[in-house]
């Protein structure tokens, strides 16, 4: 037979709501259901503080796959002003040696 603490894990949260609103607070009846509800409250925040520090985690990874970009980009644009430069050094030799 299970405990009364298993049948109130069993109930849906609207159960176990309407068990606490026809109990008295302090009373006997009232103390496990309250146990169970703060039980599921806890169960509750601790999954939602995990989701959290895995959003953080994917943060601070986005931050550094964003930062190692922008460092590729950067060496991008200082590769075709090199390019621009050379090109129009190269372009005034050549018109240089027409003459």
């Amino acid at each position: 037979m299970a405990s009364r603490r298993e049948e109130l894990a069993n109930l849906k949260l609207d159960e176990l709501a309407d068990i606490l609103a026809n109990t008295t607070p302090g009373s006997d009846n009232h103390g496990p259901p309250m146990a169970e509800f703060i039980r599921r409250q806890t169960e509750a925040q601790l999954s939602a503080a995990a989701a959290q520090r895995e959003a953080a985690e994917a943060g601070k990874e986005t931050a550094a796959y964003t930062q190692q970009s922008a460092r590729y980009i950067l060496w991008s644009v200082f590769a075709i002003a090199a390019s621009g430069i050379l090109t129009a050094i190269f372009s005034a030799i050549g018109l240089c040696l027409q003459r």
